[in-house]
C-alpha cells in the first residue's frame, strides 16, 4: 500500500490539451447563460451623473480660489453687499486653514434641499441656490460647508456661506463655536 502511495501519475500533454478542449466550451455555455456578468456595470442600470450647476461651480472656484490663498479672486465670486473688511479677514482665516489641514483633495457638491430655498424665495422674493458641499482635505480631514448663492448681474455669487465642525467634520472653514466660554 505505501508503495502506490509515492507512485505519480504521469500525464501526457496530448490528454492534458483533450480534457481542456472538453473542458473549455462546457464551461463557456455555463458562463453566457449566468445571469451574472462578467462586465463591472450592466450599461441599462446606470445613471447619468447630473449636470453640476452653475452654482456648484461657483462654490468650487471659491474653493479653488481659497487653496491657492487668492482672496481677491475669491471675494470677486462673493455678491458685493457683503465685500467687506470683515470678509477679506474672514476669507484670509479660510486660506490659512484650507493650508493647515493640506489644502483641498477633493469637493463634492451635494443636492439642495427644496424646502429651505422656498422658504427664503418666500421670505425674501429672491430665488437662491443652497449648495451644501463635502471638503476632503489632504490629511483626511473632513469639512462641511453650505454655500447660498443667487444670481446677480448674471452670474452666481455667494452671499453666505457657513462651515461649522459641530455639523459631524472633522475641522471647518470658519471659527469653531465654543459653548463652555
Amino acid at each position: 500500500m505505501n508503495a502506490n502511495k509515492n507512485k505519480h501519475i504521469s500525464t501526457s500533454p496530448t490528454a492534458v490539451r483533450l480534457v481542456g478542449a472538453l473542458l473549455l466550451p462546457i464551461l463557456l455555455v455555463i458562463l453566457s447563460s449566468s445571469p451574472v456578468r462578467l462586465s463591472a456595470k450592466d450599461p441599462t442600470k446606470t445613471k447619468a451623473q447630473p449636470v453640476p450647476s452653475e452654482a456648484a461651480e461657483t462654490a468650487r472656484r471659491f474653493l479653488g480660489h481659497l487653496e491657492k490663498g487668492d482672496v481677491n479672486a475669491a471675494i470677486g465670486l462673493w455678491d458685493t453687499r457683503q465685500g467687506d473688511g470683515k470678509l477679506k479677514a474672514r476669507l484670509d482665516k479660510m486660506v490659512a486653514k484650507v493650508s493647515k489641514v493640506g489644502g483641498i483633495r477633493k469637493v463634492d457638491a451635494g443636492p439642495c434641499e427644496e424646502r429651505r430655498t422656498k422658504k427664503f424665495e418666500e421670505v425674501t422674493g429672491e430665488k437662491i441656490e443652497v449648495v451644501p458641499v463635502e471638503i476632503i482635505c489632504g490629511d483626511e480631514n473632513l469639512i462641511l460647508a453650505v454655500f447660498s448663492i443667487r444670481k446677480k448681474e448674471g452670474a452666481s455669487r455667494i452671499f453666505q456661506l457657513e462651515s461649522l465642525k459641530e455639523w459631524g467634520g472633522t475641522a471647518s472653514l470658519d471659527d469653531e463655536l465654543k459653548y463652555n466660554e
